[in-house]
């Protein structure tokens, strides 16, 4: 079924870059942006990102750095130039949602997810992968935990890997609102781990670094009951396999 999957969507986005689908999208979005709903596109930019992810493809949607998102740098400006982020002039942006609280565990939450693993998970195997790939994944690099599992292109992580990162940016926008934590706006140096990033790109609010880690520990949450789903798939699977040779 994976196999079917990831040739199916290969086609796909073979066909897509040809025809300038994505960037169809993106001016989409950025139109969208432009009429003043940054929260709606910036919800659906993080999930196009988050979904071409776990599709193996992380750079169709992908913006990296603030310097990639304008508003994100108006909100800079501002912030230098008036010596505060009170009032700024976008207060939902990539940066501030998708890129500080979105990713607070990594794309798609995989670092909520290796602790699930090893909390929750009878596969030995999986649990060895989720120790080996602590390391990378605590500096953001959860290829090897996504290839491992795998994660990628499992129907069984689909869900809570689009999901977890929207809850963090739905906490981290009524969070904002509710003037609980001060805006991301500041640069974050590269391979910062993701859990710290809000705290920086605040300027080292414990506010926000307390929303990152309630961000994290939901993300865990909302992972457990698709590791446990994982297990009967792969007891069920065992199970089918040693009936067949007995057979």
């Amino acid at each position: 079924m994976s196999l079917i999957l990831a040739i199916g969507l290969n086609i796909l986005f073979v066909i897509g870059e040809r025809e300038n689908i994505f960037q169809s999208i993106r001016q989409f979005t950025s139109t969208i942006t432009v009429t003043g709903n940054h929260l709606f596109s910036t919800f659906m930019m993080g999930l196009l990102s988050t979904f071409s992810a776990w599709i193996g493809n992380s750079q169709a949607f992908a913006l990296n750095s603030i310097a990639e998102d304008s508003f994100a740098l108006e909100n800079l400006t501002y912030a230098v130039s008036h010596h505060t982020t009170t009032g700024l002039p976008h207060l939902f942006t990539l940066t501030n949602l998708y890129h500080s609280y979105g990713l607070v565990a990594g794309v798609g939450s995989v670092l909520a997810l290796l602790v699930a693993l090893l909390l929750t998970s009878t596969s030995y195997k999986d649990k060895k992968v989720s120790l080996l790939s602590v390391f990378p994944s605590l500096f953001n690099n959860g290829a090897p935990l996504m290839v491992g599992v795998p994660v990628l292109l499992n129907l069984v992580y689909l869900v809570p890997f689009l999901l977890a990162p929207m809850v963090n940016m739905g906490i981290a926008a009524i969070a904002l609102v509710l003037r609980l934590m001060p805006a991301a706006v500041y640069p974050v140096p590269d391979g910062t781990p993701s859990l710290l990033y809000a705290f920086i790109g605040t300027g080292g609010s414990l506010r926000a670094l307390a929303v990152s880690l309630f961000c994290f520990a939901v993300d865990v949450a909302i992972f457990i009951p698709f590791v446990r789903l994982s297990n009967k798939v792969q007891h069920g699977l065992k199970e089918e396999g040693e009936t067949n040779e007995a057979q």
